[in-house]
């Protein structure tokens, strides 16, 4: 069997559809010192260093972090991907 370019082509947007699909969860700005944006409109939580939950925001794409100590912090959104956060 020889492959041609069409079936190439074939794999190759099979296999990136669901990537496609999927955008990857991002925040910004990063530091920051006020809010965090979202690229996605996603319920979120915020944990501290030791682990500890410490914001829960849902239905949203921007959060307000100003009350919260600077320092590093982990955002969760629902899908359960994690991004490091820090607050200056």
């Amino acid at each position: 069997d020889l492959l041609t370019s069409t079936d190439l082509q074939d794999d190759v947007v099979e296999g990136r559809t669901e990537d496609l699909n999927k955008e990857a969860f991002t925040i910004f700005p990063n530091p920051t010192t006020r809010i965090l944006y979202m690229n996605k409109i996603t319920d979120v939580a915020i944990y501290d260093a030791a682990g500890r939950r410490v914001m829960v925001v849902r239905n949203t794409n921007e959060v307000n972090v100003s009350n919260l100590t600077p320092g590093v912090y982990f955002v969760q959104n629902a899908e359960g991907e994690t991004l490091t956060l820090s607050v200056e």
